[in-house]
């Protein structure tokens, strides 16, 4: 704008005039930009007016706010994925005129975290974003932003709305993470609380649903157990401890130990990393395994030991390596014996269950936090974490460190969750790699992503037994 005489506040000689029904506001100036004015109703009316004393070049955009027709209904639950919603436009991709919206719900007496990372370019004018913001509607109140930063919000109930919009440039990005939440930490997987009584009627007791064979049982006695680490004896009779000697040209000859789980009388399931060293499988004369093993320092008499006929591992695990497929199946020489209760397989699912930020019970031998092996069978609890936390497989499933962890001498041992329609246990994974032993999070083989590649081994070895699941 271009006036002869002095600027006023009253904007004289030119200026732009806007009305929506509750009065008139203008404005003038040498030069101004981005000036954005919202409506309080559904219309607006746009006027420039000069005089002789002035001129005025104006461009102006009309943008109706209204919310668009949702871009998706998202319903979130504690113990499903979480959502990740993902945005950018740029000079390469730009995206003009961009205006999405996502509407949220999850499960009643929850509510939701949003942890959005933004890059909108404002305005320069406080408290107005304009054409490049993101809105986020916490269920009572809307917050706008547009900047360079990071940002995290709760719902305050069980709805939520977010929107971004892009102006005819089509420059800006958001990356968002939701998810439902039952406390107070924007991650779920941290407001999980320790059930710290293990009862004693679980896995004792038959269920409202049986199961085709015989599995998943535990062997109890006396009171419920609290802040428990070392397991009862012989409480879970389908865990191993797994010895196996590996013949090297390099390294010469050298034992490790692993855990691993009864799944037939001639199965038993480990890691694969557990049976190779540097490609090569061992011998199956140089693994042993022992059964109802508890307390190296206080042996029942009752251990049993047998050995392998043949070792099963994948062709990905063999060409690619420990990331890919960490799962095998040794064939025993001897049928094992289920004839007493301190032996026996845990229950297998085809099916994968529903355990996102629910605990799974660990087991193993392995180094504690005085960074020694153990010489009893210990057991702990540990959270499945959401895939996205880890960047996880699909036949990996990630594990809190906390507030039990596994470790070095663990590779191999089942995690495994009670069913409560069979209250048997069933085998979830099985432990594969870390960083370290009290890293944020452990990674673990999903069994049932295996399943019917294990059904193949025994139809091929030992076609009269079976696996145990729920009927």
């Amino acid at each position: 704008m271009v006036q002869l005489s002095p600027w006023t506040d009253e904007c004289h000689e030119v200026y732009v005039s806007l009305e929506d029904g509750r009065g008139e506001k203008r404005v003038c100036g040498r030069l101004f930009r981005d000036f954005i004015y919202l409506s309080d109703g559904p219309t607006i009316k746009v006027k420039v007016v000069t005089s002789s004393k002035g001129i005025a070049i104006a461009k102006c955009f009309a943008l109706n706010t209204g919310e668009p027709v949702p871009e998706e209904i998202v319903k979130m639950d504690p113990h499903k994925n979480l959502k990740r919603i993902k945005v950018g436009g740029d000079p390469r991709e730009p995206l003009p005129h961009l205006d999405r919206l996502w509407i949220f719900e999850s499960t009643p007496g929850t509510r939701m975290s949003f942890q959005c990372d933004v890059g909108l370019r404002d305005n320069g004018i406080p408290g107005i974003c304009g054409w490049n913001s993101l809105k986020f509607h916490d269920g009572e109140t809307e917050l706008e932003v547009c900047a360079f930063k990071s940002f995290l919000w709760f719902s305050k109930g069980n709805k939520a709305k977010l929107r971004i919009t892009l102006d005819d440039y089509g420059y800006g990005r958001m990356h968002c993470v939701i998810q439902a939440v039952t406390g107070p930490n924007p991650d779920e997987y941290e407001n999980v609380k320790v059930e710290e009584i293990d009862s004693s009627e679980h896995g004792v007791t038959g269920g409202a649903r049986q199961t085709s064979c015989k599995c998943g049982w535990a062997n109890k006695r006396g009171a419920r157990i609290i802040h428990g680490q070392e397991a009862r004896v012989n409480e879970f009779p389908w865990m191993v401890y797994l010895s196996i000697t590996h013949e090297t040209k390099t390294h010469g000859n050298f034992d490790t130990f692993c855990g691993a789980s009864i799944i037939t009388p001639r199965h038993v399931l480990t890691a694969a990393h557990c049976v190779d060293f540097n490609g090569t499988i061992a011998k199956p004369d140089n693994v042993r395994m022992t059964l109802a093993q508890h307390d190296f320092n206080k042996p029942t008499g009752k251990e049993i030991i047998i050995i392998a006929e043949k070792i099963f591992v994948r062709d990905v695990y063999l060409e690619k390596g420990l990331y890919w497929d960490d799962i095998s199946v040794i064939f025993t020489k001897e049928t094992i014996d289920f004839s007493t209760p301190i032996v026996g397989p845990i229950c297998l699912e085809r099916n994968e269950y529903s355990i996102i930020n629910k605990h799974l019970i660990i087991m193993g031998w392995g180094a504690t936090e005085n960074n020694g092996g153990s010489y009893y069978l210990r057991k702990g609890k540990s959270v499945a974490m959401d895939p996205y936390f880890c960047d996880a497989s699909p036949w990996d499933v990630c594990i809190t460190s906390k507030p039990s962890s596994v470790c070095s001498g663990d590779s191999g041992s089942p995690l495994v969750l009670l069913d409560k329609e069979t209250n048997r246990y069933t085998q979830i994974t099985l432990v594969s790699r870390g960083s370290d032993c009290m890293g944020k999070y452990m990674v673990t083989t999903l069994v049932s992503y295996f399943y019917d590649w294990i059904q193949d081994i025994i139809k091929e070895t030992e076609p009269s037994v079976k696996t145990c699941h729920k009927i």
